[in-house]
């Protein structure tokens, strides 16, 4: 069982809990270790979310404090979240992510993950209004990051797809689409870089797949890629979510272990081989689910084009049941929590009132503030 978690943010960035709620969390949920990675400092960028050049600072002086003081009862570890566009020296942390969070065009930077209005202006501005060539400019920035010294772990690899569900935006099944994601991923495996499995866009609900997608984790598999299984943690409640089915997921993709950070760096950890289950009971589709339908990866073949099939039962997918349980499970943690779940209530009340969105469903809207990577 997954007992650690390196990919986790704070109050330091756009996190909703403190490092020492999401300690006290990770304790609760018997965790061995936690790493810290709050987003390093984008100065162009107000809504980043990111540390604020002072925050960046007193980051590692409270981090190295809950070290100390936890030592014994949970290893802490110090890490940043590295963006392309805004490198920091790597030196002074445990270990670094490398996320791609913007794609540049004409000297323009454009965020892809904000929300679906930026990454429509990023579509119309910059790519001339080919949301194609956005996907492909994403997977040439991921390949350009990885080979460069500053992340140990490349993070959600494919978020360009954050907000494409449905394909809304381009074709994941499209040959275009797909071997410049495989041309990046053998950069990054090649690379020697570790290969984040994230489950922040199933927590979020924005897809029924992990980053990265189930035939990128097919490919990454037969490239004999190292992984580490992480939540994008943006809150308490998010610390673990998702890590059971991933374990499953992995096992059947071929997997035998995964990689964890540890005092002394990271090292395998064998996957345990799951139990037998009986049959899994019927779940019931939420509204994103019934209309995104979603492929496997298996099942999408050049033959027989996807308009013409009914949608398969989706892999690895995740339901709004799934994401309350994981919140009912934290209801000790402070109000910061309370509200994110009053938030939550206000946005589907507000989802469910009449209205029109050119291009966009409603309920995509109800998750924008949940932006967990």
């Amino acid at each position: 069982m997954i007992r650690s978690n390196l990919h986790t943010h704070t109050t330091f960035c756009d996190g909703k809990n403190t490092p020492r709620e999401m300690v006290e969390a990770a304790i609760k949920r018997g965790f061995h270790s936690l790493g810290f990675s709050d987003y390093g400092y984008v100065w162009f960028d107000k809504q980043s979310g990111s540390m604020s050049s002072e925050s960046m600072l007193s980051y590692p002086y409270v981090i190295d404090g809950l070290k100390a003081e936890y030592s014994g009862v949970i290893d802490i570890f110090k890490g940043l979240e590295n963006d392309s566009c805004q490198l920091h020296n790597p030196k002074s942390y445990d270990y670094t992510i490398g996320s791609v969070h913007y794609v540049v065009k004409d000297g323009v930077r454009y965020r892809v993950d904000h929300s679906p209005e930026r990454l429509e202006d990023a579509i119309v501005k910059g790519f001339g209004g080919d949301s194609m060539l956005l996907a492909l400019a994403y997977f040439e920035s991921v390949a350009a990051f990885a080979s460069t010294e500053h992340a140990d772990i490349m993070g959600h690899f494919d978020l360009v797809r954050l907000y494409n569900h449905g394909n809304l935006y381009f074709d994941e099944y499209s040959e275009t689409y797909r071997n410049a994601a495989r041309q990046a991923l053998q950069a990054v495996i090649r690379s020697g870089k570790y290969l984040e499995v994230n489950t922040g866009i199933l927590f979020n609900e924005l897809s029924g797949e992990p980053c990265p997608a189930l035939f990128l984790l097919d490919y990454a598999r037969q490239m004999n890629a190292r992984v580490v299984v992480s939540s994008g943690a943006h809150s308490a409640k998010q610390l673990d979510f998702g890590f059971a089915e991933m374990e499953q997921l992995l096992w059947d993709a071929g997997f035998t272990e995964i990689y964890e950070f540890t005092k002394n760096g990271f090292a395998p950890v064998p996957l345990a081989a799951p139990q037998p289950q009986g049959q899994p009971a019927q779940k019931t589709p939420t509204a994103k689910e019934h209309t995104a339908k979603e492929h496997t990866a298996e099942e999408h073949t050049a033959e027989e084009p996807a308009s013409e099939k009914s949608p398969p039962a989706k892999r690895g997918g995740f339901s709004r049941r799934r994401r309350q349980a994981a919140m009912a499970a934290d209801e000790p943690i402070a109000a910061a929590e309370e509200e994110a779940g009053a938030q939550d209530a206000a946005a589907e009340e507000e989802a469910a009132q009449p209205g029109t969105f050119d291009s966009m469903d409603i309920e995509e809207l109800a998750f924008e503030e949940e932006e967990d990577e």
